[in-house]
């Protein structure tokens, strides 16, 4: 970054080969920008300072910046994650799903990890927010931990987000930079059923029953099975005085296929049926 970038020439430093990109601007006020690729000798080390000679175009005299390039190590990585969900979900999750609300741990395969690492987890929506977990901290957002050279351990709320935005884990490290964004799930809003009952009023062929819960609004479907899906008309109606206690009115066939059928519901923009643990005439 910086000003004038376009006159730069050549760049030269002892067992270092410099390719110099195009000038480009960035913007009114940040000025303009111009990649620069490097390439170091095989036997560069860490903390090692090199003299840089800085040629402007027509002039065979450099300017020379002593110790103007730093080696540093190499850029940390992320590999690999394994996220482990709440038990208690009643909501079968599709792979790569993070549910909204509660806290979900993941453990990450990491290489070149220093200490004082940091992980920024991160989502695609526009102006969304980011959330900072220094390793072996924690905070109101969540915590990361070290679990060993390679291992990092993590707890987050994915309800940081908006439904929908895919999140990515991004390791820092304060000299060498970060990784690539590396991507750990899309973020669901999963409801929560407290009760689930069936009346003696029919709809057509079908008969009128109420979820009682939470987030209910994501329930487009109700079903007995992942084939026989009913579409949801109502919308969920606030229960007393909790704001976010809310109650939907459904419709589903009597009989179910066996006393102790479980539910099975469609999220809003979904195609794909979802058993859960939800039964008539109990949890």
């Amino acid at each position: 970054l910086g000003e004038n970038l376009d006159r730069l020439a050549k760049l030269e430093a002892p067992g270092a080969v410099f390719k110099l990109g195009p000038a480009f601007k960035l913007g009114p006020a940040e000025g303009n920008a111009r990649q620069l690729f490097v390439e170091l000798k095989p036997d560069a080390h860490p903390g090692e300072q090199l003299d840089l000679k800085e040629y402007a175009q027509n002039s065979t005299t450099p300017a020379i910046a002593p110790g103007g390039v730093k080696v540093v190590g190499p850029r940390p990585q992320v590999l690999d994650a394994q996220i482990a969900l709440p038990p208690s979900n009643q909501v079968s999750l599709l792979k790569n799903e993070l549910p909204a609300g509660t806290f979900v741990s993941a453990s990450l395969h990491v290489k070149h990890a220093r200490a004082g690492a940091t992980i920024r987890l991160t989502c695609d929506a526009p102006g969304s927010k980011e959330i900072t977990l220094r390793v072996g901290e924690q905070n109101s957002w969540g915590s990361a931990q070290a679990m060993s050279g390679d291992t990092l351990f993590l707890t987050f709320d994915p309800a940081a987000w908006p439904t929908g935005c895919a999140v990515s884990a991004v390791l820092a490290n304060d000299t060498e930079g970060h990784s690539k964004p590396f991507a750990m799930g899309k973020v669901v809003r999963v409801p929560q059923v407290d009760s689930f009952e069936l009346t003696d009023e029919k709809s057509d062929v079908n008969y009128l029953g109420k979820l009682t819960g939470t987030d209910l609004e994501v329930i487009a479907k109700v079903g007995w099975s992942a084939d026989a899906a009913i579409p949801v008309t109502a919308l969920p109606a606030p229960v007393g005085g909790d704001r976010r206690k809310q109650s939907l009115r459904i419709a589903l066939p009597w009989p179910p296929p066996s006393p102790r059928a479980p539910l099975w519901i469609w999220f809003r923009g979904d195609d794909q049926g979802r058993e859960t643990k939800i039964r008539y005439g109990g949890r």
